[in-house]
């Protein structure tokens, strides 16, 4: 609905249905409420603002509940071939459940609010929009085993939050027959757990426990040993924490902990594989029926996992950093000696990292 070109309204509800839920579950209500506002189009805007062509501020907020990602009929047990064995002359299969069934399982809610401007101004050249967000994704339709080893149990597990700003800002002119539009944009999202089922403690560990999930942390964070350095000389094996069988040559560790010596307690989180940050750049140009455009784009603060470099099997094809290894004192405080019996030195940590920035 629009009033007089300054005020804007739009809503909707919906009343979704999904076969994959159990009757009491099956159906839930959603919606979305949306306001804007013209605030060029007032009066006083008009008379007293000069040089901003248009303005809108608007707000709006959506809920939306989600099915994918389930099979149908998740909450009824399910029924698959077992082991086969033979009776005599016969060959029989056994049947076995399928995975746990969740008579519970319902909708995955996404819920999410945002406010922001648009804007144009200097005869329609300069444009900018700005949006804060805040979204969050409750009752994640997952399936993970109880126990390890047992059959798989469907259900919705834990609350993720995304919030962040989004801003672009455009410049389009002439400059007699050429014409060209300039572009930018730029983004920050923070992605936060806020709870896995009905404890803060519960966690979940991937890739062989490279990455952890648990409350208060990003999805999947690195979580390992920090790197301070290489140990360089007997002084430094007396007087820093290490593990009891750690050497000259061997990577530093911190000790997060504070106890004196370095083990599992100490790892920690050493960073995000998702960029917070992402960003893009587009200039196009138009001159007498020729056109070209370029783009670029890139993200920062974020961390990629060099898994290749973990591997110890051989005593070949090295990669081009190991060319720097610690030889003796002084020689290296980044690069391990080149050793690939000094099993501390394979752990993961954030030696292991690189930054995940590019453009």
């Amino acid at each position: 609905y629009v009033y007089k070109d300054k005020y804007l309204f739009n809503g909707t509800i919906r009343r979704d249905g999904s076969s994959r839920f159990s009757p009491e579950n099956r159906w839930g209500t959603f919606g979305s409420i949306g306001l804007g506002w013209v605030a060029s189009e007032e009066d006083f805007f008009k008379d007293n603002i000069k040089g901003i062509d248009y303005l809108k501020f608007r707000l709006s907020w959506g809920r939306l509940g989600n099915s994918n990602g389930v099979s149908p009929n998740l909450y009824q047990q399910g029924l698959t071939n077992g082991q086969v064995a033979v009776f005599g002359e016969n060959v029989y299969t056994a049947i076995q459940n399928a995975y746990i069934p969740d008579p519970n399982l319902r909708f995955e809610i996404v819920q999410g609010f945002d406010v922001g401007l648009d804007l144009r101004a200097l005869d329609n050249r300069l444009n900018t929009e700005i949006t804060l967000y805040n979204k969050t994704t409750d009752g994640i339709l997952t399936s993970f085993p109880l126990l390890a080893g047992q059959l798989p149990f469907f259900t919705n597990l834990g609350k993720i939050n995304n919030r962040g700003i989004e801003v672009s800002l455009g410049w389009a002119d002439k400059i007699g027959e050429l014409s060209y539009t300039l572009n930018r944009n730029f983004s920050y999202n923070r992605i936060r757990v806020e709870s896995l089922g009905n404890t803060t403690e519960f966690q979940i560990t991937g890739n062989n426990g490279v990455n952890l999930t648990n409350s208060g942390q990003s999805i999947g964070y690195f979580y390992g040993y920090r790197q301070l350095g290489i140990y360089q000389t007997a002084k430094d094996m007396l007087t820093q924490p290490q593990f009891s069988n750690s050497q000259i040559g061997d990577i530093a560790y911190e000790d997060v902990n504070g106890d004196g010596i370095i083990s599992a307690l100490d790892r920690t989180y050493l960073g995000t594989p998702f960029p917070p940050y992402s960003y893009g750049l587009s200039l196009s140009l138009a001159y007498k029926g020729f056109d070209a455009l370029v783009e670029g784009q890139g993200v920062a603060g974020n961390k990629i996992y060099t898994e290749r470099r973990t591997a110890n099997f051989a005593t070949l094809n090295y990669e081009s950093n190991r060319l720097h290894a610690w030889t003796g004192p002084g020689t290296s405080n980044v690069e391990p000696i080149l050793d690939n019996t000094r099993g501390n030195n394979f752990l993961f940590s954030s030696y292991f990292l690189e930054p995940g920035d590019y453009f």
